[in-house]
C-alpha cells in the first residue's frame, strides 16, 4: 500500500495543465465572441488559464484551514435530533388476482 501512495503523485496532472484544458472552450468561445481580435485574446487567455492554475490550488490550501476551522465549529453547535416513525406494513399482493 505505501508503494502506491509513493507512485500516486507521479500521476497527478498540476494545475497550470489542468487549467490549460480549458483553453480549447475559452478559444472557441472568443473566436465566436470576437473574431477580429483572435490571436492576441486567445494568448491572453492562455496565460490567464496558466495563471490561474498557479493561484487556484495556493489560493485553496490558504483557506483549507479557515474552512475546516469554520466547519469544526458550526458542527460542534449543530443540535441533533431523533425521531421515532411508526413501522408501516405493506400487505402482500396476490400475483393471481392482479389486474393487467
Amino acid at each position: 500500500m505505501a508503494r502506491g501512495a509513493q507512485n500516486k503523485k507521479e500521476w497527478s496532472v498540476s494545475g497550470p495543465l489542468r487549467a490549460l484544458l480549458w483553453w480549447p472552450g475559452v478559444a472557441f468561445v472568443l473566436v465566436l465572441v470576437d473574431p477580429d481580435n483572435v490571436a492576441w485574446t486567445i494568448a491572453v487567455a492562455g496565460v490567464a488559464l496558466v495563471a490561474l492554475g498557479f493561484l487556484v490550488p495556493v489560493v485553496a490550501r490558504k483557506l483549507r484551514p479557515v474552512a475546516t476551522a469554520a466547519a469544526t465549529r458550526i458542527n460542534q453547535a449543530a443540535p441533533t435530533m431523533e425521531i421515532d416513525m411508526p413501522t408501516m406494513e405493506i400487505p402482500a399482493v396476490d400475483p393471481a388476482n392482479r389486474a393487467a
